[in-house]
């Protein structure tokens, strides 16, 4: 599957802050009760007693599925969310060990009537999932916050211990959204590492696979004048990669990553194409977002390096 797209703003790392502030919502099933969430499509929703990793003693089961939207929701009117907000959310959860989780299933968490999904990990049996996505809500007909698989993974029952949300208004100094405009490196948050392609060099860029790179004149909202241009590819690893002793990060530490790109107007772009960010020889999924031709995509994504 071959598609062409631009990078521009370069990737954004940051050792994450290992004790964020606690989040304006959160939605856990200690006390036997699912809350404020409730099933879309023909999902079944039940709490159940069940304990893993980082967990509490109690979480709600998602069973019965047969399609990737029979899911669970939390509506946006809980959150007292509304368009022009920007939602950070993080969800715990976990696959039972003897689930049929079929190659290439993925959880992720949308916004419908957007569906673009975001924060998208690996189902793997036996193991916890974290999805952590930032989310701007810019469709007036969208009412939830929706825990969802991919069509892969439509028939995984999976378990989710906790849900936390933080509504960001705009204006908020801390706000941190995927409009597609990047943060300025000098103000505001801090990076360690910030890259653009503004003097015609790939910096610490090289090739994942055997794309060809060029440094071209592309401009698209929120971008400088030059993009990084990856094309000729064939194969879903023929990417840009940023070597992580250019970071001076080792196992242990967390990457925080924003990254600002394009796909051309005119680009061959099969349906359900994504972008996402990878750490090999992990491969996890991390701030998946969707392919669409004559847009820009922003990728936000926090990783902790395992492996």
């Amino acid at each position: 599957m071959a598609f062409v797209l631009v990078l521009s703003t370069g990737v954004y790392c940051a050792l994450a802050d290992d004790d964020p502030a606690p989040a304006s919502f959160k939605l856990d099933f200690e006390n036997g009760n699912k809350g404020v969430a409730s099933p879309s499509g023909d999902a079944i929703l039940s709490v159940v007693e069940k304990s893993f990793e980082g967990s509490g003693s109690k979480s709600l089961y998602v069973s019965g599925r047969t399609k990737d939207y029979d899911a669970a929701d939390v509506p946006l009117s809980a959150l007292g969310a509304v368009v022009g907000d920007t939602l950070k959310i993080r969800v715990l959860g976990y696959v039972d060990t003897d689930a049929d989780v079929p190659d290439g299933s993925l959880i992720t968490v949308t916004l419908p009537n957007d569906y673009a999904y975001n924060g998208t990990v690996n189902l793997v049996k036996g193991q916890a999932f974290v999805i952590e996505a930032t989310k701007e809500i810019t469709n007036e007909n969208s009412k939830n916050v929706r825990i969802q698989t991919n069509s892969a993974g439509a028939t995984v029952p999976f378990y989710i211990d906790s849900i936390e949300i933080d509504v960001v208004k705009p204006g908020d100094e801390s706000e941190e959204t995927d409009s597609g405009e990047a943060p300025d490196p000098g103000a505001g948050e801090s990076f360690d590492y910030a890259y653009d392609f503004e003097d015609d060099t790939l910096g610490a860029v090289v090739k994942g696979g055997n794309p060809t790179f060029t440094v071209v004149s592309k401009t698209f909202d929120g971008s400088g004048s030059k993009s990084l241009y990856v094309s000729g590819r064939t194969k879903d690893y023929d990417a840009a990669d940023v070597p992580l002793s250019a970071l001076g990060a080792v196992v242990g530490d967390t990457l925080k990553i924003r990254v600002l790109g394009y796909v051309d107007s005119d680009a061959e772009v099969p349906e359900g194409s994504q972008i996402t960010v990878t750490v090999p020889d992990d491969y996890g999924y991390n701030g998946t977002v969707n392919l669409v031709k004559g847009q820009a995509f922003v990728i936000e994504a926090t990783k902790k390096i395992t492996n």
